[in-house]
């Protein structure tokens, strides 16, 4: 079940930004078809091809580099192979959006039990900040590129005099 939502929150996200940054390109292509059309009907404003064109390249560039953990995890889903993390929470990462009223979102960093590692993991659609509490040990399921997780067990509180 667990995995199911973690596929679910992964998909949904990960389809939105790929429509987005397909429709950006399909866009800056047409426009850096019709400027050098016209360029080449009139021989005016070759300043216009060349800037659509940058455009166009750094828009392939920032959609190679965004894209890429999402297709590294998409390796780990097919394989219903997600990462296992038990860990302490030692912290919350807050990070304002855009929005009006403006949202603050929250990222729990977890230290992992095993390595020691510290894990900032992006949980959706869990209420960060009544659910989630510092100097807790709980289990997420996370895809590691991306650090999208689900909370799959409970915490436990810490016993700081033991």
């Amino acid at each position: 079940m667990e995995i199911k939502n973690l596929k679910e929150r992964f998909y949904k996200k990960f389809i939105f930004s790929t429509i987005i940054l397909l429709l950006t390109l399909c866009v800056l292509i047409i426009l850096v078809s019709y400027t050098a059309i016209d360029y080449t009907n009139n021989y005016k404003n070759l300043w216009v091809v060349l800037l659509f064109s940058i455009l166009l390249v750094f828009s392939i560039c920032i959609t190679i580099v965004y894209e890429r953990p999402f297709i590294c995890d998409l390796i780990y889903l097919k394989k219903n192979l997600p990462k296992k993390i038990v860990g302490i929470v030692v912290g919350l990462e807050s990070k304002e959006e855009g929005g009006d009223p403006p949202t603050t979102k929250y990222y729990p960093i977890v230290k992992d039990e095993n390595t020691g590692k510290l894990i900032k993991l992006d949980i959706m659609g869990t209420d960060v900040r009544t659910e989630i509490h510092k100097q807790c040990r709980y289990t997420f399921l996370y895809l590691p590129h991306t650090r999208l997780a689900i909370l799959i067990k409970n915490f436990q509180y810490i016993d700081k005099l033991s």
